[in-house]
């Protein structure tokens, strides 16, 4: 939820709500971004790929409906604008970076490749098999969860400032507990060093809870599997807990001596890409899908009508 929102408009985060229930207004918002910052104009040709929650992804053709009905004509800060779409492609969440990971790893031959997604409001996985994508599961035990435990066993902190403090903290290698200290409300040091303690045995409660939980849930998911790619901004925070879990479960790729886990498809964005180091892990799954899907199929396109 992003400050204008928040600040202006007094906006809250609605986890149980649809992606897709306000992904028409959110393109039509981002189209007209695009046409500024890129001088198109107000009628121009669109060329759209998303990424959709597993639990969405059967009401893509609803989605690729309203939004060709909705950007024909729509009202922007700077007047009208009349848009066609010619080419919509729409993928699960995760698709880009098993596309990006199955593009440089190669042929897999009969080996399984699981794909795991890991967000705030949840968590899903995939399978590919011989090349055919099933098996699509979601589960709401995004970071979200974590949040709302801590939240419970904690008086006075909001959903937002625990994400923020918590987050980093979680993803930082030496766990300095100084960073935990914004988000203490008591005044005086013998105060906060209470609610300090208090809130670090919360953290890890909430934690472990939910680790023990998403464990068994993949479990479930995801019995057996020869290679497995992760994504999404949440699974750097239980970095080490999934290659725990995984440890002895997976082969060893042919001619390496480590387990088949992959961590946001083994990508390494290109010195030209410029994005910040906090988001980059939040792009991933987009990038891959832009570099292996998205631009090359607009660049067919336009070529077959040369």
């Amino acid at each position: 939820m992003g400050k204008l929102a928040r600040q202006q408009f007094q906006a809250t985060s609605n986890l149980a709500e649809l992606k897709s229930s306000r992904a028409v207004q959110r393109t039509c918002a981002a189209i007209w971004v695009a046409a500024q910052k890129c001088s198109l104009g107000k009628k121009f040709r669109l060329f759209l790929s998303c990424l959709l929650p597993l639990g969405e992804l059967m009401d893509r053709d609803v989605l690729e409906r309203d939004l060709q009905h909705a950007i024909k004509s729509f009202d922007t800060p700077t007047g009208k604008h009349q848009v066609s779409m010619s080419l919509f492609s729409c993928h699960p969440e995760g698709g880009g970076l098993s596309l990006w990971y199955l593009d440089k790893r190669g042929d897999l031959q009969d080996r399984s490749l699981g794909v795991i997604m890991m967000g705030h409001r949840n968590v899903s996985c995939f399978r590919i098999e011989a090349g055919v994508y099933q098996k699509f599961r979601s589960s709401n035990l995004g970071f979200a969860t974590v949040v709302s435990s801590i939240q419970d066993n904690t008086a006075g902190y909001t959903e937002l400032d625990i994400t923020k403090v918590v987050a980093p903290y979680l993803r930082s290698k030496d766990r300095d507990r100084t960073m935990l200290h914004q988000l203490l409300l008591q005044q005086t040091p013998q105060a906060q060093a209470v609610e300090l303690e208090k809130l670090l045995k919360a953290i890890e409660v909430a934690k472990s809870n939910y680790w023990n939980a998403l464990s068994q849930w993949l479990s479930a998911q995801l019995p057996k599997i020869d290679e497995i790619v992760v994504g999404g901004g949440v699974a750097e925070l239980f970095r080490a807990e999934l290659i725990d879990r995984f440890r002895d479960k997976l082969p060893n790729m042919p001619g390496r001596e480590h387990s088949a886990m992959f961590f946001h498809g083994g990508l390494k964005y290109p010195d030209r890409v410029t994005i910040p180091d906090e988001l980059q892990h939040r792009f991933a799954d987009v990038y891959c899908l832009w570099e292996k899907d998205t631009y090359p199929t607009a660049l067919r396109f336009m070529n077959s009508r040369k």
